[in-house]
C-alpha cells in the first residue's frame, strides 16, 4: 500500500482555492489604482506640454514606495516558490513532505489566486475557454484536483472535445463524453439535452462512476438545461472548483476520497509538481506586471522632467526671437572639422544645441553646416537669425542620412562631425574627437560618450550582434563608471555625435539611403568603415548630452529601428556571422572590438611613476602590455582611488581602470572566462591567483614579485638590532615564496632574486623582468653641476632610514667638499627634520617633485646609502640614465650586480661612504668614467628590449597553459 495523505495534508490541498475571489479582487483593485495613477501622470505630461505655468508634480515618490512594496512581496513569494521546487526535487513520498507541500501550495494560492468569480463556475462562456487559465494550466490543475478527490480506481467520464491529454488522470480510467461505441470521442455534441441524458445513462450503465466538466465545458450546463436539471436532481456534485472543474458522482457508491482515506496518496506529490510549475509561471507573470508598471512609472517621471526642460527651451527660443537678436559664430579661417547638423523643426532644441556649440568654439574652431529638411514656421525664422553658418534648405524631407551626406559634400574641413539637433555639447568634446583622428591614422571614425539629459548614460559605443541588432553599451549606468571611461575600439558609435574622415565617408557613398528616413545609417556606416580596413573608436573624453528620440518621437523611432534592422541584416549577412550572439554574458568581450589577448593586472593602486615602491615599474608594465596589443584591465586591490592624472592617462591608452571596484570577487564573477592572462603583484595580493583561476580556468597566471618582502624585513630587523633566529628567518622567506606556487610563471626584478626563488622553489618557472628606463644625453657636464642628491619616497622605512643614516655622515663629507644635499621625496618623517636642524645650511628637503629632469641635471653625485631594501633600486637606475654618477651601499650594489669603480662607487660602511662621495665629487676623470659606464649599464633596461622580453615570456606561458 502506498502512504496516504494525512488529514492536514488533505485539508491543505482542498483549501488551495479557498480565498481565490477575495485575493483576486485585492490584486485587481491594486492594479486599477496604479493604472489610474499612471493615467493621471499621463495627463500631467500632456498638460505640461501646453500649460503656460508648470504645475506641481504628483507625489511620484509615494507611488514608487508603494510599487516597491508590491515588488518586494512578489519577489519574496517567488523566492519561496523556488525553495519549494528545490525541496520537492529531493523529497521522498512521505506524509510529512506531502503536508509541507500542501501548505506551500495553499499559501501560493492565497497569494496568487486564479482570477475567477464564484458566479462564473456554472456560467456559460461563449468562446468555450476558461477566461483566465491557459488551457495547459487548466489541465494541470484538474489533474491535481482529481488526484486529491477521486479514488485511484475511479471510472471518469470527461466532457471534452477529443483531447486525449485531459484523460490522463493518473491510474484512473477516463474516457470521452460524448463517445462512440469504441470509446473514442464522438466528434459532435448532443443535438438536445434528452440525447445527452440518454448517452450519459448508457455510459453509467456500462460502469461510468463520475462525470467531469472542465471549465471549458461549463457552457453545457446552460445550453442543455434539462441535462443540468437531471444531474442536480439525481446525482450529487463531489467536487467544485471555481474556474477549474465540477464533478458529479453517478453511483451511490462513487464517492470522493475523504481526508485520510483512499489509496491515491502516492500520486499527491506527482500531481502537485506540475501545479507548482503552473504557480511558478503565474508568479513570474504577476512579477512581470509589477515590473512593467514600474517601467511605466519611470517613463512617466522622465516625461515630466523632459516636459519641464522642453518648456524651458521653448521659452528661451521665444525670448530670443522676440528680442530680434541673431546668433553669430566666429569666422574660422581654417578648421580641422566641419559640424553637420540635420534639422527638421524643433527649433527650440536646435537653439539649445547651437548655444552649447558657441560656448566651445575657441577650444577647437569649426565650420558649421545646417541642412534643413523643409522645416517651416519658427524654424525658418530662427535659421534666418544665424550668422557665419552655412544653411542648406531642402525642398522636402530627405531624411537623416541624405541630409548628412549633403552636409558632408558641402564641408571644407578634412573631418566631418555629424551632430543631432537635440544635443548639448560639453567643453573639450570636439577637440578630443579631432585629436583621436590626428593621432591614429587607421581610425576612420570616433564617437562621443552620450548622456541622457537626466544624467544617466545613454551609450558608450555600441555592439553589433549576429542577428543585426545593436546594443548601445552602458545604457543607464553612471556616466563616470570605470567600464565606460576608457578609449576602446567598438563596432559602431551613434551619429548623434560622430566624427569621420570626410574623404573616407564620401568614398563609402555617404549614409545608405535604404534606411531613410532614419536609424541604422550610423551602424551601417561604421561597419562599412571596418570593412574598408579602418577602425571605429569610442572616445570618453568627448561628452555630449542627448535628448534621445527628441527629434522623432519614441514610438516612431522604435518602429523604424525594427524595420531597418532587417535591412541591415540582409545587407551585411556575410559579416554578421562573425559577430557574437545577442546575450548579456557576451557583452564583456563584445564591447571591446580589439583582437588582442585580454590581460588582467592586479596591484595595490593606480601606479604613479613618482611614488617609488615598485610603481614606476608597474606603470612601465602596463605601457608595455598596451604596446604589445594586449587588451588591458587594471584592478587596484587596496586603494581604489582614481588618482589623476594617472587614471586618465591609462584610460587614454585603452586601459580599463577598475577604480572603485571594492568587491573583487563580484567583479570577476561578472566577467567569467574573459581573461587570457592575469598578472598579480605583491604578496598580500597573491591570493587573487586562485580567485582569478576560479573564474578564468584557462588563463595563464603570472606572479610579479616586485620584491621579496621577507628579505627586506629581515634586513630591517638586523639594522634595528632585532635578532631573528635562522629557522624563523628561513620560514618567513619560504612562506612568502609559497604564495607563488599557484602561478604559471614568476617575474623577478633582478637576477639575485631569481636565484633565490629558484633555489627555494625549483619547480617554478622564474624569469627576470626589471625596470624600463631609456638613457638620455648626459648634459650638463661636471663643472656645471653641484651638490648631492637623494631621491625616494620618504614615507617608506628603507628610504627614511637611508636618509637618516646619510645625515649622520654628511658633516664629515661637508668638511671634505663644499656641497649641499637635496633630499627629494614626499612624506618626510619628523625625525629627519630634527636631524636637518643640526645644520645651519646645506640640507634641503624639497618634498615631492613632479619633473625630476632639472633636479638630476643640477646634481653632481647621486647617493643611495640604503641598509635594507628588496627588489631593485629604481631611483639609482633612473639617476644613471640621467647621467648622474652614483655612490651606493653594498646591498644595492649586490642587487644591481654592479662593480665598485665601474658602474658606480660602492660603500660597505660609513667610513667608505664618506670617502667614496668626496672622491667622486672632486675627481672629474673618475666622475666621467663612472657616468659613461653607468649609461652603458642601463642600456639593459631599454624599454623596447624589455617589451620584447615580456612578449616572449607571456607567449611561452600562454602556450604552455594551452597545452595543459
Amino acid at each position: 500500500m502506498k502512504p496516504r495523505p494525512d488529514a492536514s495534508s488533505k485539508t491543505a490541498l482542498k483549501s488551495l482555492d479557498g480565498n481565490v475571489a477575495r485575493r483576486l479582487k485585492e490584486l485587481e483593485r491594486d492594479s486599477r489604482a496604479i493604472q489610474k495613477e499612471l493615467r493621471a501622470i499621463g495627463k500631467e505630461v500632456r498638460f505640461l506640454r501646453s500649460a503656460p505655468v508648470l504645475p506641481d508634480a504628483p507625489d511620484l515618490a509615494q507611488l514608487r514606495v508603494e510599487l516597491d512594496e508590491r515588488r518586494v512581496h512578489g519577489e519574496e513569494l517567488a523566492r519561496r516558490l523556488d525553495e519549494a521546487n528545490a525541496a520537492l526535487a529531493e523529497a521522498e513520498l512521505t506524509r510529512a513532505r506531502e503536508a509541507e507541500l500542501a501548505q506551500l501550495l495553499a499559501e501560493f494560492d492565497d497569494a496568487f489566486p486564479q482570477p475567477v468569480e464564484p458566479a462564473q463556475l456554472l456560467s456559460a462562456n461563449g468562446n468555450g475557454s476558461a477566461p483566465h487559465l491557459l488551457y495547459e494550466d487548466l489541465v494541470v490543475r484538474i489533474r491535481a484536483e482529481v488526484a486529491t478527490s477521486l479514488p485511484e480506481d475511479a471510472n471518469v467520464l470527461v466532457v471534452s472535445r477529443g483531447d486525449e491529454d485531459i484523460l490522463r488522470l493518473g491510474r484512473r480510467t477516463a474516457s470521452h463524453f460524448p463517445q462512440d461505441t469504441t470509446g473514442q470521442y464522438a466528434g459532435y455534441h448532443p443535438a438536445t439535452g434528452e440525447d445527452a441524458i440518454a448517452h450519459l445513462e448508457a455510459l453509467r450503465g456500462r460502469g461510468g462512476q463520475f462525470l467531469l466538466f472542465p471549465s471549458t465545458a461549463f457552457w453545457w450546463l446552460d445550453h442543455y438545461a434539462d441535462l443540468r436539471a437531471h444531474l442536480e436532481e439525481r446525482y450529487r456534485p463531489v467536487l467544485r472548483r471555481d474556474g477549474v472543474c465540477v464533478v458529479y458522482a453517478l453511483h451511490d457508491g462513487a464517492t470522493a476520497v475523504p481526508a485520510g482515506d483512499g489509496d491515491n496518496g502516492g500520486n499527491t506529490l506527482a500531481e502537485a509538481v506540475p501545479l507548482l510549475r503552473m504557480r511558478s509561471r503565474q508568479v513570474a507573470e504577476l512579477t512581470g506586471e509589477r515590473e512593467t508598471l514600474a517601467a511605466r512609472l519611470e517613463q512617466a517621471e522622465r516625461q515630466l522632467e523632459a516636459g519641464s526642460r522642453e518648456k524651458l527651451a521653448r521659452a528661451r527660443l521665444e525670448s530670443f526671437l522676440a528680442a530680434g537678436r541673431s546668433l553669430e559664430f566666429p569666422h574660422a579661417a581654417s578648421s580641422r572639422a566641419t559640424i553637420v547638423i540635420p534639422s527638421l523643426g524643433q527649433a527650440h532644441l536646435l537653439y539649445q544645441t547651437l548655444e552649447s556649440l558657441l560656448a566651445t568654439f575657441a577650444e577647437e574652431p569649426f565650420e558649421l553646416v545646417i541642412v534643413d529638411n523643409a522645416s517651416d514656421g519658427e524654424t525658418l525664422t530662427f535659421l534666418d537669425r544665424l550668422r557665419n553658418v552655412h544653411v542648406q534648405r531642402n525642398e522636402r524631407n530627405l531624411g537623416f542620412g541624405a541630409a548628412c551626406t549633403i552636409g558632408a559634400r558641402l564641408a571644407r574641413a578634412p573631418y566631418v562631425c555629424f551632430l543631432n539637433n537635440d544635443t548639448m555639447v560639453t567643453p573639450g568634446w570636439l577637440h578630443a574627437l579631432v585629436a583621436t583622428l590626428e593621432r591614429e591614422p587607421d581610425c576612420g571614425a570616433v564617437g562621443s560618450r552620450l548622456i541622457h539629459t537626466d544624467g544617466r548614460l545613454q551609450e558608450a559605443g555600441g555592439t553589433i550582434w549576429r542577428d543585426g541588432s545593436g546594443w548601445g553599451y552602458g545604457r543607464g549606468l553612471d556616466p563616470t563608471a570605470s567600464e565606460v571611461s576608457y578609449r576602446r575600439e567598438v563596432d559602431y558609435c551613434s551619429a548623434a555625435s560622430l566624427l569621420v574622415r570626410r574623404e573616407l565617408f564620401l568614398e563609402l557613398g555617404g549614409f545608405d539611403e535604404r534606411y531613410a528616413p532614419a536609424y541604422y545609417e550610423d551602424t551601417d556606416l561604421c561597419l562599412g568603415i571596418w570593412a574598408s580596413g579602418s577602425k571605429v573608436v569610442y572616445e570618453p573624453r568627448s561628452t555630449v548630452f542627448h535628448l534621445e528620440f527628441g527629434s522623432s518621437g519614441e514610438a516612431r523611432a522604435v518602429e523604424l529601428q525594427r524595420r531597418n534592422q532587417q535591412r541591415f541584416a540582409t545587407k551585411w549577412g556575410h559579416l554578421l556571422g562573425e559577430r557574437p550572439a545577442p546575450a548579456v554574458e557576451n557583452l564583456p568581450r563584445a564591447r571591446d572590438r580589439r583582437s588582442g589577448r585580454r590581460v588582467l593586472v592586479a596591484d595595490d593602486r593606480v601606479p604613479n611613476s613618482g611614488r617609488g615602491s615598485g610603481f614606476p615599474r608597474a606603470r612601465a608594465l602596463l605601457d608595455a602590455l598596451v604596446q604589445l596589443g594586449f587588451v588591458v584591465t587594471f584592478m587596484p586591490t587596496t586603494d581604489p582611488t582614481p588618482y589623476e592624472p594617472e587614471t586618465s592617462e591609462l584610460q587614454q591608452l585603452g586601459v580599463e581602470v577598475l577604480h572603485g571596484a571594492r568587491d573583487i570577487h563580484a567583479t570577476l564573477a561578472e566577467r567569467p572566462e574573459l581573461y587570457d592572462v592575469a598578472i598579480v603583484s605583491r604578496p598580500h595580493n597573491a591570493h587573487l591567483l586562485d580567485v582569478v583561476r576560479s573564474f578564468n580556468p584557462r588563463a595563464a597566471l603570472v606572479y610579479d614579485a616586485e620584491a621579496v618582502f621577507a628579505v627586506r624585513d629581515l634586513l630591517q630587523a638586523s639594522v634595528e638590532g632585532v635578532v631573528v633566529p635562522d629557522a624563523e628567518a628561513r620560514e618567513r622567506v619560504d612562506s612568502e615564496l609559497g604564495l607563488m606556487d599557484g602561478a604559471d610563471v614568476v617575474l623577478t626584478v633582478s637576477e639575485p632574486e631569481r636565484r633565490l626563488v629558484r633555489d627555494r622553489r625549483p619547480t617554478l618557472a622564474v624569469e627576470v623582468w626589471g625596470d624600463c628606463v631609456r638613457p638620455r644625453a648626459a648634459k650638463p657636464d661636471f663643472r656645471a653641476r653641484r651638490d648631492l642628491l637623494f631621491v625616494g619616497a620618504l614615507g617608506t622605512p628603507p628610504n627614511a632610514d637611508a636618509v637618516a643614516h646619510f645625515l649622520e655622515v654628511f658633516p664629515d663629507i661637508r668638511r671634505r667638499v663644499d656641497c649641499g644635499l637635496y633630499v627629494v621625496g614626499a612624506n618626510p618623517q619628523a625625525g629627519l627634520f630634527g636631524q636637518r636642524a643640526s645644520f645651519s645650511e646645506g640640507v634641503i628637503f624639497t618634498g615631492f617633485v613632479d619633473d625630476l629632469t632639472p633636479v638630476y641635471d643640477r646634481a653632481r653625485v647621486f647617493v643611495a646609502p640604503h641598509r635594507f631594501a628588496a627588489g631593485a633600486p629604481h631611483k639609482v637606475i633612473e639617476a644613471m640614465a640621467h647621467g648622474v654618477p652614483c655612490v651606493v651601499s653594498q646591498l644595492l650594489a649586490d642587487q644591481l650586480e654592479v662593480t665598485d669603480g665601474e658602474e658606480a662607487l660602492v660603500a660597505a660602511d660609513a667610513e667608505q661612504l664618506v670617502e667614496r662621495v668626496a672622491r667622486l665629487y672632486r675627481d672629474r676623470r673618475l666622475w666621467r668614467r663612472v657616468q659613461q659606464r653607468g649609461l652603458r649599464f642601463v642600456e639593459r633596461y631599454d624599454p623596447d628590449d624589455m617589451r620584447e622580453k615580456l612578449s616572449r615570456i607571456l607567449d611561452a606561458t600562454v602556450a604552455a597553459r594551452v597545452e595543459v
